[in-house]
Formats: C-alpha cells, sequence, structure tokens
C-alpha cells in the first residue's frame, strides 16, 4: 500500500501500485487503511493528530514509541510530523504526486 522511507531529517512515504488500486477503491482519505500493514508489522504507527500525546500541535505524525505496562507512552524514540496541516492534506498530496514527506522532530 505504502512505502516508508527515512531519511537524513525526514520521512518519505511512497504510495505502492498497491496502494493506488486501493484509493480508487475507498475513501479518498483513509489514510489508516493504507498504513494498517505497516502498522501491524513494524514498530511504526501513525496518529493523525499528536495532541493526544502531549504535544502543542494538532499535527499528524508517525513514530516509533516505547510503552509501559499499561499501554502508555514512556517516550517516541523517533517522531516525524507533517508540518503544513495548516495549509494542506498530506493524504491528498500523496495520492496525487505519489509520496510526501514529514519532518524528523
Amino acid at each position: 500500500m505504502i512505502k516508508l522511507i527515512e531519511h537524513e531529517h525526514s520521512l518519505e512515504i511512497q504510495l505502492t501500485d498497491e496502494g493506488k488500486r486501493f484509493i480508487s477503491d475507498i475513501d479518498l482519505l483513509n489514510f489508516h487503511g493504507l498504513f494498517e500493514d505497516i502498522e501491524g508489522n513494524s514498530e511504526y504507527e501513525y496518529c493523525s493528530d499528536c495532541s493526544i500525546h502531549g504535544h502543542l500541535s494538532n499535527a499528524p505524525i508517525i513514530h516509533i514509541s516505547d510503552y509501559d505496562d499499561e499501554g502508555g507512552v514512556i517516550e517516541h524514540r523517533k517522531l516525524w510530523y507533517y508540518d503544513n496541516y495548516c495549509i494542506d492534506n498530506f493524504v491528498e498530496i500523496l495520492c496525487t504526486e505519489g509520496q510526501v514527506f514529514f519532518t524528523e522532530y
């Protein structure tokens, strides 16, 4: 569906051919559906609003985190955010351009 590529200060999200077929069958903005395979088979997690983790922003994030025994986040080992979230929708850009970049925090 999608492929993640870590760069020095960013995370590139690429839409695969399978992902392009998937978005033609469902709601264009269903990023959770596109991300499901990665989230289930890796340490990467997607959150549509980072304020639920205590950040002073509503930016969407992708993170790798450590958790306590009760499921609470101890720390984000790596975190990337979409900094233009107030201006445009990263999923629309991903669908039209085939890739989008999140900035490392």
